[in-house]
């Protein structure tokens, strides 16, 4: 999985009694107390590395509710810039349709799309304020809404929607997938056989893997296949 820069440090602090959780990046750097730096121009100290001790995650390991899950990821935000490519399959007994998908975002922009041999079948388009929805070629005004986020449209789970989850219904806990810090939940529907499991990056705040079960059998999976950070676009129109 690609990245733009190193993993940015994260530290999660949970007071029990209040279920308070605290989340931040630190950049840590060792000094002797009895040899302080003088006059040092603060640049100077910025990119001096052998004053400076390399990023690394910090394995989030208070136990924490569902409650305090919740908490952490709605303290989480996108990159201002990113680029999201995947692949999505749909199973149904022995057969499966695969798809490619991908979600660029620039800012308030965005675009994301589904496609099936190189023809969109879903995708929505948020530019300068305004959405279009385009399914199978026809395109169309749509207000906002929980489906008309960039990963709703292209059937992801997303922040938006796992927010508003009932905590009693959701298992949760950290796990590291293919080197990257994320939160594991579990949605079990109530009144549908159906479960619902995503991976949702601490970095980058959008899921890594989603998952979908009935019963026994993996009825809907999506994998990320790149990620990375963009440098912001100079363009007018970073979608067209």
């Amino acid at each position: 999985m690609k990245r733009a820069g190193r993993f940015s440090l994260i530290t999660v602090a949970v007071m029990a009694a209040a279920a308070l959780l605290f989340w931040s990046a630190h950049v840590l750097w060792n000094s002797s107390a009895n040899s302080p730096i003088v006059d040092m121009p603060e640049e100077e100290f910025a990119n001096n590395r052998s004053l400076t001790m390399p990023e690394e995650p910090i394995s989030l390991d208070t136990p924490l509710t569902a409650e305090g899950y919740l908490a952490l990821l709605s303290e989480l935000s996108e990159p201002e810039s990113l680029l999201w490519d995947g692949s999505i399959t749909v199973f149904e007994g022995d057969s499966s349709r695969s798809f490619t998908a991908v979600y660029r975002k620039e800012g308030e922009n965005a675009l994301s799309e589904l496609l099936e041999y190189g023809i969109v079948r879903r995708g929505l388009k948020r530019e300068n304020g305004r959405l279009t929805l385009t399914v199978n070629g026809s395109s169309v005004s749509v207000p906002k809404s929980d489906a008309t986020t960039p990963l709703a449209a292209i059937g992801m789970m997303d922040l938006t929607t796992l927010l508003k989850l009932p905590p009693e219904s959701l298992t949760c806990r950290y796990e590291v997938l293919d080197g990257e810090q994320t939160v594991y939940v579990s949605y079990q529907d109530s009144e549908l056989p159906l479960e619902e499991r995503c991976w949702i990056s601490l970095y980058y705040a959008v899921p890594l893997r989603v998952e979908t079960w009935q019963e026994d059998a993996l009825t809907y999976l999506v994998q990320t296949t790149s990620l990375q950070e963009l440098p912001p676009s100079h363009e007018e129109g970073p979608f067209s």
